[in-house]
């Protein structure tokens, strides 16, 4: 019996990816739970650089769009201060705050940022928005949540 490799699992596509086969098969379904999540990740990831007008290239704007479909329902950045926005895609990307010098201005500029002393301004959160692609939408919020207030007594 013939041992079977990994890349009898792959075929390929016409520009020669390696595409997993369940891919270019399987269905389209909607997301519904992190592990479809995470193969659908797989997926884009097996489809990266199809060519334009092929069947990988259709299938992988399809899975785009379920998976931003999915994010936006399941990975809201909308409750994140623009502060924990900036500081959760800093670690997604293995950043240090040095690599906001280029962004935000001087190690201090960004220190006052992040430590919620200063706010972006107009500038700083385009900078932000194009190159982190943070959604400008986030970074417009509050930089710290409100805090409940007690009622003053009299």
């Amino acid at each position: 019996m013939a041992r079977r490799s990994a890349s009898d699992d792959m075929s390929r596509s016409r520009n020669g990816l390696a595409l997993p086969r369940r891919s270019s098969t399987a269905p389209l379904r909607p997301i519904r739970s992190e592990a479809a999540y995470r193969e659908a990740l797989r997926d884009i990831d097996a489809l990266e650089g199809a060519a334009p007008g092929t069947a990988g290239f259709d299938r992988l704007e399809v899975m785009r769009a379920l998976v931003a479909a999915y994010e936006r329902s399941h990975h809201a950045l909308d409750a994140l201060t623009p502060i924990d926005a900036i500081e959760l895609r800093m670690e997604q990307l293995g950043w240090t705050r040095k690599n906001l010098e280029g962004i935000l201005g001087s190690r201090a500029r960004v220190s006052e940022v992040l430590n919620g002393r200063r706010g972006l301004s107009l500038e700083m959160i385009r900078k932000v928005h194009l190159r982190m692609n943070i959604p400008a939408e986030v970074l417009i919020g509050p930089l710290r949540r409100r805090r409940a207030r007690r009622a003053r007594r009299r």
